[in-house]
């Protein structure tokens, strides 16, 4: 969830979200049971069995993208490691005059965070002052990340 974010504000994030919330990091889960209208999910952490219950489970697989389908190799476009599609900090891709937005960069996942690249795309490109793009990082306590840098 934070991994395209700097240290101090993972930290900050952490510190804060830990307050009111368990956050188990560096946890695999071990085994899942379904009892009685509960979950019971063993897992270890930091080379520590623990046990949890609970009323809900959310599993969240991760995001693939899908770039193979739109035959790239027959332009500029580059993807990263992951089938990302690399982007600078104004969101033109590696193919001049080409820019991409949403999800398929591999930055931002949510909805809302595309609608807003959108404009800031419209804005850099038909604007005179270029700005850098910030973000805002959805949880129970929402985070608005202004970036200092390119960064």
């Amino acid at each position: 969830m934070l991994k395209n974010e700097d240290k101090d504000i993972v930290d900050e994030f952490e510190r804060i979200f830990t307050k009111e919330h368990n956050v188990l990091l560096h946890t695999n889960i071990h085994k899942i049971e379904y009892n009685k209208n509960l979950f019971y999910v063993e897992a270890i952490s930091q080379g520590k069995t623990i046990l949890l219950q609970s009323e809900a489970l959310l599993v969240a697989t991760g995001i693939k993208p899908n770039t193979d389908l739109l035959n790239l190799q027959n332009t500029n476009i580059q993807t990263d490691k992951n089938g990302y599609i690399v982007v600078n900090e104004y969101l033109e891709t590696t193919s001049p005059g080409v820019y991409a937005l949403g999800d398929i960069t591999g930055k931002y996942f949510y909805r809302h965070s595309v609608n807003f690249e959108g404009e800031f795309l419209f804005r850099t490109l038909y604007q005179e002052k270029k700005e850098l793009l910030s973000n805002i990082l959805q949880s129970h306590m929402q985070c608005l990340h202004i970036p200092r840098s390119p960064k």
